[in-house]
């Protein structure tokens, strides 16, 4: 199963859901970025938590 990383070309940190809750929270780390099973998800989460200025972008982890 992929695993995708969405990633701020602003900033370079990663918004990932929460491992308690499931609400999208900033990341500093990779290693602290939980990723999201698909980019249907990963696009959900930009349009709905992300301004355009962050310029994000979704990282498939098993390609890198």
């Amino acid at each position: 199963m992929p695993r995708y990383v969405i990633q701020s070309r602003f900033t370079g940190c990663f918004l990932a859901p929460d491992p308690e809750d499931g609400q999208p929270v900033w990341v500093t780390l990779l290693s602290d970025a939980v990723s999201v099973p698909d980019e249907e998800t990963a696009a959900e989460m930009i349009e709905d938590h992300l301004d355009k200025f962050h310029q994000a972008i979704i990282i498939n982890l098993d390609i890198i």
